[in-house]
């Protein structure tokens, strides 16, 4: 005849007792190992979808798309957009520091080392990045057909300051000529 196993029941009590946990950490370690495109993925999406990444891309190619994009809006015709930077995005990188403190009674002394940290993919090394800091805009001039419409001006410097951040007074509008 053949033994049945079954569970101590200690472990059944503990089981049914902790089982949502259980659950919970069960579902939180799925989640963390399932694999994901993560940001190469939504990158992607977005250069895809509107041909550059606003943040990435130079100020020209945001001049080209922000052009293509306010012309077609009503009343503004042929358009033309010049933006100056301020400051250019900026990488901040990660860095491992130590301090080592030496001292005795008459001196004190304290020396402090920084140093970048790397990381390797496919036997290329590069600099691990904490953040990056986008561009800061300076001023607009827009050049276009419907700039004698204080509807249409209106319209454009709403569009360029929700992009940009640029202030209205920083925004110039002016008629293209024929």
């Amino acid at each position: 005849m053949e033994k049945k196993w079954t569970m101590p029941e200690y472990i059944r009590k503990a089981f049914d007792r902790y089982k949502y946990v259980l659950l919970v950490c069960c579902m939180g370690l799925v989640l963390a190992l399932w694999p994901s495109g993560g940001d190469e993925t939504a990158k992607q999406a977005a250069e895809e979808e509107s041909g550059i990444l606003w943040e990435d891309a130079a100020p020209d190619a945001l001049e080209a798309q922000l052009a293509r994009l306010l012309e077609k809006m009503e009343g503004v015709g042929r358009v033309e957009v010049l933006l100056t930077l301020r400051q250019g995005s900026q990488q901040n990188y990660v860095y491992n520091s130590s301090t080592r403190e030496d001292g005795g009674e008459a001196q004190f002394g304290r020396e402090e080392q920084k140093e970048l940290v790397v990381i390797s993919r496919g036997g290329e090394e590069s600099p691990v990045v904490q953040s990056v800091s986008s561009p800061e805009y300076q001023g607009a001039v827009v050049l276009c057909d419907g700039a004698d419409d204080p509807r249409v001006c209106l319209e454009i410097t709403q569009a360029i300051r929700s992009l940009t951040g640029i202030t209205s007074d920083h925004i110039k509008i002016s008629k293209m000529k024929q």
